[in-house]
């Protein structure tokens, strides 16, 4: 599944939370179970869990394994931002990371540590801190590029920054862990370029077939792994 699973599942909410500058909602989808999803045969619960403040969205994303073997799990978030009726050629971009993923014609990683190229080799693709402002604007660049190795302050999280120089609008995706794919909705037919896609995601392409991603992708019986990442809009 291009875009996970549980993508049109229902979910039920499970907990609701209100607090004087906060609320929270959990949902919880039982839906992952053999024999429902062509090609996956493994019992695991999905709890997405929301909690909104005046400016920022936080998200936890946790798979249970409730099945009696080791089973597959990732996953991640594909949200598209706008920052004004402009498009998107004008804006800077940051993404911490140290690599670009390498992939072939079909968008999967290639193989070994080749999938992993320095962003120091790769300049058109390069939007890591530090650069000059100029150097950051999209402009005309394509994106459809997950980077890899991100740098994490000293709570463990990586932070991927969108601004629009023009409206003063800044907004930050957070994540602990992962990779950043960054997508400039080039093929969307009816919006193309009018957004743009920051993804947090916990797993890169490919990754169950990957030996080196196996430690990363395995969720034990009864064993519970969460995914935290947010955004907030300055």
């Amino acid at each position: 599944a291009i875009h996970g699973l549980v993508r049109y599942e229902l979910f039920r909410v499970a907990e609701t939370k209100e607090a004087d500058e906060s609320g929270m909602v959990a949902l919880l989808c039982r839906t992952l179970r053999p024999g429902i999803f062509e090609g996956y045969e493994f019992s695991v619960d999905v709890k997405v869990t929301f909690t909104l403040c005046e400016r920022a969205l936080f998200l936890k994303i946790e798979g249970t394994n409730v099945g009696k073997g080791a089973a597959p799990f990732g996953c991640g978030w594909h949200p598209y931002f706008k920052t004004s009726d402009k498009g998107i050629e004008h804006l800077r971009l940051t993404v911490p990371a140290q690599n670009a993923v390498i992939t072939d014609e079909r968008m999967l990683p290639i193989a070994g540590k080749s999938a992993f190229c320095s962003l120091g080799r790769s300049p058109e693709i390069d939007f890591r801190p530090n650069r000059p402002s100029n150097g950051n604007v999209i402009g005309n660049r394509k994106l459809d590029q997950c980077y890899h190795a991100l740098i994490t302050d000293e709570n463990g999280y990586s932070h991927t920054l969108l601004e629009d120089p023009e409206n003063g609008v800044r907004i930050r995706v957070s994540q602990k862990g992962g990779l950043m794919h960054v997508y400039t909705g080039d093929t969307l037919p009816a919006r193309s370029r009018k957004s743009i896609a920051l993804e947090p995601v916990e797993l890169m392409t490919n990754a169950f077939n990957r030996p080196a991603c196996a430690g990363h992708t395995r969720l034990e019986p009864a064993e519970t792994r969460g995914f935290d990442f947010g955004v907030n809009v300055e």
